[in-house]
Parts: C-alpha cells; sequence; structure tokens
C-alpha cells in the first residue's frame, strides 16, 4: 500500500511540473516548440543558453524576412 501512495505522489508531482507544458502541447497549433520554448525560457542553464540564443536568431531573423514587401 506505500509502495501504491508513492507511485501517486510521484504522478502528482510530474502532472504539476508537466501540466503547463502539456496543455500547450495539446491544445496550440504548433503546441510543441511553444512549451519547448517556455520549458527553455523557465529552466535557464548554461547547458541550454546556446539553443536559446539560437532559437532567438532564428524568430528574429523569421521576422526580418516576412515584414519585407517585394517589389
Amino acid at each position: 500500500m506505500q509502495a501504491v501512495k508513492n507511485i501517486a505522489r510521484m504522478l502528482g508531482r510530474c502532472g504539476r511540473k508537466l501540466g503547463p507544458y502539456l496543455m500547450l502541447e495539446i491544445l496550440l497549433p504548433g503546441g510543441t516548440l511553444l512549451a519547448l520554448l517556455l520549458f527553455l525560457c523557465r529552466n535557464r542553464s548554461t547547458a541550454l543558453s546556446p539553443v536559446v540564443v539560437t532559437i532567438r536568431r532564428a524568430a528574429r531573423f523569421e521576422r526580418l524576412t516576412s515584414t519585407r514587401v517585394a517589389p
């Protein structure tokens, strides 16, 4: 019985941590990318900072290229 309680507590903690990411992924188109960005922004570390910089550069490039007007 104690093992079942421990597993239930562990699942509850995981659900609280992953809940916002799962809801984004399920409800929004492109939610996987948004959930990944949210995770990276909330959990910044030195290992993830190059990834965040690359994503920001890609987003900036996308904004610059999508706003140009063709002659």
